[in-house]
């Protein structure tokens, strides 16, 4: 299960992958819209990866672990 978190204003994905915690800063502020679109996207996120379909890069594209 994703969760969000805050850091300097900015919200953060929190998910395991492979049994490997990740946490991915997102360019998006800290306000009610911006939590409600990163929810849906990490309902998404969620079900790719029950489903096994789950690719990094598409979420995260210029993340260090792609």
């Amino acid at each position: 299960m994703a969760t969000i978190r805050e850091r300097s204003g900015k919200l953060i994905a929190d998910f395991r992958y492979m049994g490997i915690r990740c946490s991915e800063t997102t360019t998006l502020e800290d306000n009610a819209y911006n939590r409600r679109i990163l929810n849906k996207r990490l309902a998404q996120l969620d079900a790719e990866l029950t489903l096994g379909t789950f690719e990094y890069e598409t979420y995260f594209p210029k993340s260090n672990r792609v």
